[in-house]
Order: C-alpha cells, then sequence, then structure tokens
C-alpha cells in the first residue's frame, strides 16, 4: 500500500516530485492508496477546496477501487481533528457519488484488510 499524509507525505503546497511518485507507484495494478494525515499536510487548513488538487490527483491515479480513508488520529489532534478531515473527505467523495464514497470509506479497506473473510 502507498499509505501516507495524502498519498507521499509532503508539505500540500510544495508536492511537485510526489505527484510523480504517486502516478508511478499506480500504474503497479496492486497498489493501493491510503488517505491519510490530510489536514496535517495541509497544515491545520479547513476549507475542502483547499485539497481539491491533491485529492485530484490521488483519485485520478487510483480511482474508486484503490483508495482507502484513514485519519492519523491521533496526531491529527496537533493541527485539527477527526471531524475536520472526515468532512474535507465526505465533501470531495460526495461529488463522486454513493458508489465512490462506499469504496472510499469502508469497502476498498474491507477488502483490501479482508475484513470478516475466512480465508
Amino acid at each position: 500500500m502507498c499509505g501516507t499524509g495524502i498519498a507521499a507525505g509532503p508539505s500540500i503546497t510544495d508536492w511537485d516530485e510526489s505527484v510523480e511518485a504517486i502516478r508511478r507507484i499506480a500504474l503497479l495494478p496492486n497498489a493501493t492508496c491510503k488517505v491519510s494525515a490530510l489536514v496535517q499536510a495541509g497544515a491545520g487548513e479547513s476549507d475542502p477546496e483547499f485539497y481539491r488538487p491533491a485529492l485530484d490527483v490521488v483519485w485520478n491515479a487510483f480511482g474508486a477501487e484503490r483508495l482507502i480513508s484513514a485519519s492519523n488520529w491521533p496526531q491529527i489532534e496537533a493541527f485539527s481533528d477527526f471531524a475536520t478531515h472526515h468532512r474535507i473527505l465526505a465533501h470531495y467523495f460526495s461529488e463522486k457519488g454513493t458508489d465512490a464514497e462506499e469504496h472510499f470509506f469502508w469497502k476498498n479497506a474491507q477488502r483490501m484488510y479482508q475484513w470478516g473473510c475466512n480465508s
């Protein structure tokens, strides 16, 4: 998995090299991306639109089937809170439709972490 603060851990305003790395990683068919530490990467910014360019990068690279929501709690508390983080992601993914929301917020994690699987 490619899990990190908005997919590579850099400041959201200074991550050109990471964008290319994200795109290269996404070419691997079994790679997934956990979106966490979003508010930390944005230095506590609470406006959902601030994060749109970064979220567009991971959405366009990984799509609905290979993104996983994560909070990075409790570290998030140094910059903001879980409710703000979730509100930002819910705003973005609500525009992608119910299927994308369900995949991002729980179905992908269920599949990738094999919750409830007897294998």
